[in-house]
C-alpha cells in the first residue's frame, strides 16, 4: 500500500475535513468545522494518552443493580466491534434526502402552528396584565 495505516487514517481524516469545510458557508458552520478540526488535531497527534481499561469487576462490586454492568459490557463490547463507513458518511455531506426535506417541512410546518398558538397566550396574558385588578 506504500503508507502506513496511520498515515492512511490521517489522509482519511484530512479529505473528511476538506469535504467538511467546503459545505461549510455561514460563519457558525465554519466556527464548528474550526473546532472539529482543532479536537481532531489533538486527538490525533500522538500525544493523547490511551485511556485505561475499564474496570468492569470494580463496578460490579460498587453497583448493586443486577446484571447492569453486565448489559453495559455486553453493550460496549458490541459497540467496539462496529465499524463505520467514512465515504458513505462523507457522501451525505451536504446531501438532503427527499424524506429529510419533507420531515424539515413538517416540522416548520408544526413549529409555526405551535408558536402561533403560544403567541395567542401570550398577546391574552398581557391584555390582562394592562386591564390590571378586575375587582
Amino acid at each position: 500500500m506504500g503508507c502506513s495505516r496511520r498515515a492512511f487514517s490521517k489522509q482519511l481524516t484530512n479529505n473528511w475535513l476538506r469535504s467538511l469545510g467546503v459545505t461549510a458557508t455561514t460563519g457558525e458552520a465554519k466556527e464548528y468545522h474550526g473546532q472539529l478540526q482543532s479536537v481532531l488535531d489533538f486527538f490525533n497527534n500522538g500525544t493523547s494518552q490511551k485511556l485505561k481499561a475499564i474496570d468492569w469487576e470494580g463496578h460490579k462490586e460498587r453497583i448493586h443493580t443486577a446484571g447492569i454492568v453486565e448489559k453495559v459490557h455486553n453493550k460496549y463490547d458490541n459497540f467496539m466491534k462496529t465499524s463505520y463507513s467514512v465515504e458513505a458518511a462523507v457522501g451525505r455531506i451536504g446531501h438532503s434526502t427527499d424524506q429529510l426535506q419533507s420531515l424539515d417541512v413538517a416540522m416548520q410546518y408544526n413549529f409555526m402552528l405551535y408558536f402561533v398558538h403560544y403567541s395567542g397566550h401570550l398577546d391574552q396574558l398581557e391584555v390582562m396584565r394592562n386591564i390590571g385588578d378586575l375587582n
